[in-house]
């Protein structure tokens, strides 16, 4: 299986009282590569509930996305890995995504906070010192 690289020149991160999210794309205003990691705290309006219990994992559009597709997460300095279970999500194309960033950007975006707070579970997320 193939892993989809690409350097992510946007970042975007958001925490609510609904949801937590992630956002990398290769540029900001016309990305031909983007994903999304999603996790809702609390169903309701936009929020379903299997969001809530899982993590969501989107790539280029919904068609390639799905639900506790993400088997490990590694965030290190300037970039970010995503291994995907095939199996559980065969629409995603990818057995992995690794994106690189500016590491300035991670940090004022909180990227590595908002990271553990959605995998809570420290077997899914290793963050590199």
């Amino acid at each position: 299986m193939t892993r989809k690289t690409f350097h992510a020149r946007a970042l975007h991160t958001e925490a609510t009282e609904h949801h937590l999210l992630v956002g990398l794309a290769d540029h900001g205003t016309e990305p031909s590569d983007y994903l999304v990691v999603m996790r809702g705290l609390a169903a309701g309006e936009g929020i379903p509930t299997e969001i809530v219990s899982s993590v969501y994992l989107e790539f280029g559009g919904e068609t390639m996305a799905g639900q506790g597709c993400i088997t490990r997460a590694v965030l290190g300095r300037g970039r970010l890995e995503l291994h995907v279970d095939r199996k559980r999500c065969k629409q995603l194309p990818y057995s992995g995504f690794e994106m690189t960033f500016d590491p300035e950007a991670a940090t004022q975006a909180r990227l590595g906070e908002i990271l553990r707070a959605m995998m809570p579970d420290q077997t899914l997320l290793h963050i590199e010192d």
